[in-house]
């Protein structure tokens, strides 16, 4: 019995870490274990089952990136290029400063303005509290004025009921 689940249990793990060989195309061979199965052109550089391998597809590709960077064209462009961003990298630089020095004087100008505006208010806040003590003055100068003339009418009506009884006494004296 236990060499029977010994050489089944050894069958076993030899068939779990065998490796496989598949061809992916046509220049070179790549080792991978069941589970590991990789996509010509995904990678330049990998390692399966213990062996380095190379794409070569992706190692072509590389050398014409290369070949295309090493060109003497290719670097005039590119410093061209670089030349003509530093050059309008300068004048965003000019046209910020000049945009903040105009957002500066109108921030100035703006300040200056509610500056002005609040002491504008301050002194009409003062002008309608001067016009309004001055109106509650002539209000209490009409009161005061009505009360006199209601006073002095009152007096000279009984100053003329006076005068006419005088009169009408005095006729009535003579008369007699």
């Amino acid at each position: 019995m236990k060499k029977i689940i010994i050489s089944l249990l050894s069958l076993i793990s030899i068939d779990a870490f065998a490796q496989n060989f598949q061809t992916l195309d046509s220049t070179y061979l790549m080792v991978t274990q069941d589970f590991k199965i990789s996509i010509p052109g995904d990678t330049l550089y990998f390692t399966t089952g213990g062996i380095s391998m190379i794409n070569s597809e992706q190692l072509e590709v590389m050398q014409e990136i290369m070949k295309l960077v090493n060109d003497e064209a290719l670097d005039e462009a590119i410093g061209l290029s670089i030349s003509e961003n530093e050059k309008k990298i300068e004048e965003c630089k000019s046209l910020y400063e000049n945009l903040l020095a105009n957002s500066n004087k109108s921030h100035e100008i703006t300040s200056q303005s509610l500056m002005t505006t609040q002491k504008s208010l301050e002194e009409i806040t003062q002008s309608l509290e001067q016009t309004k003590n001055a109106l509650v003055l002539a209000n209490d100068n009409v009161t005061t004025s009505k009360e006199l003339l209601n006073k002095y009418k009152s007096a000279r009506l009984w100053q003329n009921i006076l005068v006419g009884l005088a009169g009408v006494g005095l006729g009535v004296i003579i008369a007699q």
